[in-house]
């Protein structure tokens, strides 16, 4: 009881400060409505920070990706981290403006309190999330084994660079 409480108290701080859709569901996932908000730095190949609304920086984990590590704290710095790194601020350089968009069927924040979403630059109709892989800085990622909505189109995009031998495909795989 005690942890949905709390799980509550956060969705309604982040719908409060413009982060996420009002409608949410029992299991804690919320609506797909985007919110618009403006990269203010880039963590890693499928980690950014935005400004949100009146200022409010979030952390936002890219769904459905996993890039290499480069700053993790109990890990190695991993094969072509810092290429995907560099490919995702390509993608959401600093002072962007970007949609974020849930999942409705994945969580809206991670157990470390960074949001969960596809982010998409103005005018382009598929997300950052899909050409990471696309170009081979990431791969996919699904979180215990609960496929998110767009989960066909990824591992479509990530056998045709693995296939072509796009970037850690062919720096860091045999």
């Amino acid at each position: 009881m005690v942890a949905r409480t709390i799980l509550a108290v956060s969705i309604a701080a982040l719908c409060l400060s413009g982060c996420g859709d009002t409608a949410t569901t029992p299991t804690g996932t919320a609506g797909t409505t985007p919110t618009t908000a403006v990269v203010a730095s880039v963590t890693d190949g499928d980690t950014v920070r935005v400004r949100i609304g009146g200022g409010t920086t979030r952390a936002v984990r890219l769904l459905g990706v996993d890039a290499p590590e480069v700053r993790h704290p109990d890990q190695a710095e991993e094969c072509y981290g810092d290429e995907a790194t560099r490919i995702a601020g390509e993608l959401m350089p600093v002072g962007a403006s970007v949609r974020l968009v849930a999942d409705p069927t994945q969580d809206r924040i991670d157990r470390y309190g960074r949001l969960l979403a596809y982010v998409h630059r103005r005018g382009a109709t598929v997300s950052v999330n899909e050409t990471l892989v696309a170009r081979g800085a990431a791969t996919v990622y699904v979180y215990r084994d609960r496929p998110f909505t767009r989960h066909a189109a990824f591992v479509a995009a990530e056998s045709e660079a693995r296939k072509a031998r796009r970037g850690l495909w062919a720096a860091c795989r045999s």
